[in-house]
């Protein structure tokens, strides 16, 4: 076999199948269907809009199909001023080895479900001032009562950085699959507050998810991100993320503050210029 490097005249060769499509098909088919016989009966579902929503072990299962799975590359404490957490990266890897995604991702405690969580204690129950004992449990009547708010640990922060980031990378390369089984291709993790467990209908908190705002770090992650692109000056950040929202809706829009963009959208682009950060990073 010859060493000689291959000049095609036409620069990039065109891609091409190299499996069979039918093949192809059928064994997603296949895949597809074992996962929703997994899904079905799962007993705590994440819902939204009628609609299920894959946890993290959900997408490890499908990516085991094809003997793939996550491993957390690198955490790193994140600091946006007011927003603080955690910023993971995570590589989806092959059985023998072979790296075939990467994908990076967030947990900050300016989301609603990420910066305080309710704080409870157990009182006693008084009568006339008096403790009343529990004659069946041996031990005096208490009630627990919220005391109050307190920040989520930062520990927390960090771990669900690396979940999400790890679904994320699965989501890469499964996706089409899972969504060949009907169901919805975001991430479970990615939703936070919207989700709702146990099979129900989150319409209510749906339709207040659509019309929320990016968080504070969000919009600061925008500028970061943007200036790692060398795009410096708040004007054009604004133009590149426009063209970035055309890139993702088809649609124009107006940029004139991060803060006014919409948060699924928001997630959507920042997962656009992280991705763009990843490509001209492996084509310096």
């Amino acid at each position: 076999m010859s060493d000689e490097v291959q000049v095609y005249e036409g620069g990039v060769p065109d891609i091409s199948v190299s499996r069979a499509p039918a093949v192809v098909l059928e064994e997603a088919r296949k895949a597809a269907v074992a996962l929703k016989d997994v899904l079905d009966k799962k007993p705590k579902k994440v819902m939204m809009n009628n609609e299920q929503y894959l946890e993290y072990e959900d997408w490890q299962t499908v990516a085991r199909f094809y003997g793939i799975t996550a491993k957390v590359e690198s955490t790193q404490f994140v600091d946006y001023g007011a927003a603080k957490g955690f910023l993971a990266r995570a590589l989806a890897i092959r059985a023998d080895g072979m790296v075939v995604s990467a994908a990076e991702a967030m947990c900050l405690n300016d989301e609603d479900k990420w910066h305080s969580r309710p704080k409870y204690e157990f009182q006693d129950v008084l009568v006339d001032g008096k403790k009343v004992w529990d004659d069946e449990r041996k031990r005096y009547k208490s009630n627990k009562v919220k005391v109050g708010d307190e920040p989520v640990p930062l520990y927390q922060l960090m771990s669900m950085a690396q979940t999400r980031a790890c679904a994320k990378v699965l989501r890469n390369v499964v996706s089409w699959v899972v969504v060949l089984a009907g169901y919805k291709g975001t991430p479970a993790e990615e939703i936070d507050s919207s989700m709702e467990k146990g099979g129900g209908t989150a319409t209510s908190t749906a339709e207040q998810t659509t019309e929320r705002k990016v968080t504070e770090g969000m919009a600061k992650l925008m500028h970061v991100l943007c200036s790692k692109l060398g795009v410096k000056a708040e004007k054009e950040q604004h133009e590149y993320v426009e063209i970035a929202m055309m890139s993702l809706t088809g649609k124009e829009a107006k940029v004139t503050s991060f803060a006014e963009i919409e948060f699924d959208l928001g997630r959507k682009v920042i997962d656009y210029l992280q991705q763009k950060i990843t490509v001209a990073a492996a084509n310096p």
